[in-house]
């Protein structure tokens, strides 16, 4: 069952693009990992899915954590 779904999200600081996620989907039960170099917006992408953080544009369906 998918407990969190973002679709055409994208998240920048300034004018700098951090990220473009076109569809991603959580399941539950499923354990992700985030892999990246510093300052390239993992711990933002876990905020904006808990909730912490809004969505700029595009849309998360599900509650917040």
């Amino acid at each position: 069952m998918v407990i969190k779904e973002l679709r055409d999200v994208t998240y920048e600081i300034g004018e700098r693009k951090l990220f473009t996620i076109k569809e991603l989907q959580i399941r539950t039960n499923e354990r992700i990992g985030l892999i990246g170099r510093n300052g390239s917006g993992k711990t933002t992408l876990l905020e904006l899915i808990s909730g912490k953080r809004n969505i700029q544009t595009g849309e998360m369906i599900g509650s917040p954590s």
